[in-house]
């Protein structure tokens, strides 16, 4: 969540980025930030200004995302391709690779140690945080994909069994197939990043020393996510109106 200073400045690139320090970028980013939200006409300069904003955070990301892939290689973690085996007509054994910049860039990462950075650096985090949490768990949902690609399968309710023939009719299009196996591709790795990550440490439980295994919750993420950026003493509040406070 936090960003590296010194790690940041190792990855930038050459240009006007180059000769910046992370202290300087953000200096830079917030002034224009300022501009912006002070300028009072919405004029071509105003649509300059927030465009330049973008520019720089562009600039940013790239910096930004290398040093979460980064993270992702110091935990050990690989990129597990689906397969599908032709023989068997099923999916087949995943295949690992290292990770690449184009995976972290597909995750879309809102990295709050730059966005937030006078919260997080200033005060300390968050004075309160009030979120409304997916509650689901993060695997693949195979009905949720075909559902997409059938009115039957969107609109009917199904048997186990006839939502598994479907699915199967479904696999023979190639391109469905090829969709199917890039989605169920793009989960292995986050998941694991969550369960290993210092920043999700009380994602697993612990019991007599062995870790528990389950799946990964998302509201659960949420919460430690929420407070993880709340300041000491900050409330956080889900949308069944439970407050927790960030003890000291």
């Amino acid at each position: 969540m936090q960003v590296d200073a010194k790690d940041f400045e190792k990855r930038q690139r050459q240009g006007e980025f180059f000769k910046q320090t992370y202290s300087e970028i953000l200096a830079e980013k917030n002034r224009l930030v300022d501009v912006y939200r002070h300028t009072a006409t919405y004029t071509d300069d105003l649509t300059a200004l927030r465009n330049n904003i973008q520019d720089k955070r562009d600039d940013a990301l790239l910096s930004l995302n290398e040093l979460l892939l980064d993270d992702f290689k110091v935990l050990d973690i690989q990129y597990e391709q689906a397969t599908w085996d032709d023989k068997k007509n099923k999916e087949g054994r995943p295949r690992p690779r290292l990770l690449k910049m184009s995976d972290i860039e597909a995750l879309e990462p809102f990295h709050w140690g730059y966005e937030f950075d006078q919260i997080l650096n200033q005060n300390g985090g968050f004075d309160a945080i009030i979120t409304n949490p997916p509650w689901e768990i993060f695997k693949p949902n195979s009905k949720e994909f075909f559902e997409q690609y059938s009115d039957l399968i969107a609109k009917k309710k199904m048997t186990i069994h006839d939502f598994e023939k479907a699915q199967v009719k479904l696999l023979k299009d190639n391109d469905i197939r090829d969709a199917w196996l890039s989605y169920l591709s793009s989960f292995r790795h986050v998941s694991a990043f969550y369960r290993s990550s210092p920043q999700y440490k009380n994602q697993i439980s612990v019991l007599n020393g062995k870790k528990a295994g389950s799946d990964i919750n998302l509201y659960k993420l949420f919460l430690e996510q929420s407070f993880n950026l709340l300041r000491e003493g900050g409330p956080v509040s889900y949308t069944h109106l439970d407050v927790y406070k960030r003890q000291p």
